[in-house]
């Protein structure tokens, strides 16, 4: 990551790196939100639930809007990059997860080893994104801010065709969706492209959208509307921009948080795969049912910054140890077959 950076917007990419494991330890890793909130039953876990879910579910779009707002280019390095990242954290966990807790599985090591193609939603989508950037990019640098009417009316079809009507053939998904992902690199696109105007506002009315849409989103769950806590919510968007903005206000760089922040993708993989995430589900369950709920909340703050830490230190030593293997091979590859970094 260039260390030039403005690390305001980096520290915003820790952020949200923090929330998505907060989001993952009070909704997946603990069996899961209730179908509905019962209001004839209400406790400090199911409020505690409901609020941290409505405040922390912004956590991928706000990964969204980084690449979108920066803008990404389809580079062979960049992939190569992905590439190495992967294969360094799902061989080396599928070889422990057979050790520690199933014999071992040819196939399982296979599909391991094809890392492009293993089962993982945000990597799929993300370099499909990746792949259609140069298309997203030249419709964007051809119609400048002309496209705002296009990119509102394709905000209201995902706001209306999935939330609304519930209609799952456009293929939106929940927000896990290559369409998702396209629909906020545009909006960050376009936020770019009006970043003065928008900075004209004060910045406090951005951090008071986003604490009223994470209260809109908490009451949508309470009235069991089933889409509160999708990625696709707009209210879910509107929130992920308006947690994002305030972060452009003030433009620094620290080679300490970029050098951090360089390696938050690594912590969204490892923590989400096995046996990392099984032995993570263990302790979240433990502290949930054996201790009282406002202890619980104060060790999933502990365990969040563990879990980060960890999957920090282990990417930073994967890349001193590796690094100059793995730039040697990127080198020859490149040189040989590619005689560039760039595909278009």
């Amino acid at each position: 990551m260039n260390k030039q950076r403005n690390s305001s917007v980096e520290l915003y990419r820790i952020l949200a790196t923090f929330l998505v494991i907060i989001v993952h330890l009070n909704g997946w890793l603990a069996g899961g939100m209730p179908e509905s909130f019962d209001i004839t039953h209400v406790s400090l876990k199911l409020v505690g639930q409901n609020l941290i879910e409505s405040y922390s579910s912004v956590c991928v779009n706000c990964f969204l809007i980084i690449s979108g707002y920066y803008g990404l280019k389809l580079k062979m390095r960049s992939i190569w990059n992905i590439y190495v990242l992967l294969i360094c954290i799902y061989i080396p966990f599928c070889i422990l997860n057979f050790v520690l807790i199933d014999s071992f599985s040819l196939k399982e090591f296979i599909s391991a080893s094809l890392v492009f193609s293993k089962e993982s939603y945000f990597v799929q989508c993300y370099l499909m994104l990746m792949f259609l950037s140069p298309i997203l990019n030249t419709f964007i640098d051809t119609y400048g801010r002309r496209v705002l009417k296009y990119i509102i009316l394709f905000f209201l079809i995902e706001c209306y065709f999935h939330c609304i009507r519930g209609n799952e053939s456009l293929g939106f998904n929940h927000g896990y969706s290559v369409l998702h992902f396209v629909l906020i690199y545009l909006m960050a696109r376009l936020l770019y492209l009006y970043r003065s105007e928008v900075m004209t506002v004060n910045s406090w009315y951005w951090i008071l959208g986003y604490i009223a849409g994470g209260l809109l989103i908490s009451l949508m769950y309470i009235n069991h509307i089933k889409w509160a806590f999708d990625y696709s919510n707009p209210i879910n968007i509107l929130s992920s921009f308006c947690l994002f903005i305030p972060f452009l206000y003030k433009k620094y760089v620290s080679y300490k948080i970029n050098w951090i922040a360089s390696s938050t993708f690594a912590v969204y993989i490892m923590h989400t795969y096995s046996p990392f995430v099984e032995a993570l589900r263990e302790i979240d369950n433990y502290f949930l049912n054996e201790y009282s709920y406002s202890f619980y909340l104060m060790m999933m703050v502990v365990i969040a910054i563990l879990v980060f830490v960890i999957c920090i230190i282990y990417d930073k030593i994967r890349i001193r140890i590796l690094s100059p293997i793995t730039d040697y091979i990127y080198e020859k590859l490149n040189n040989k077959f590619f005689k560039s970094n760039t595909l278009f």
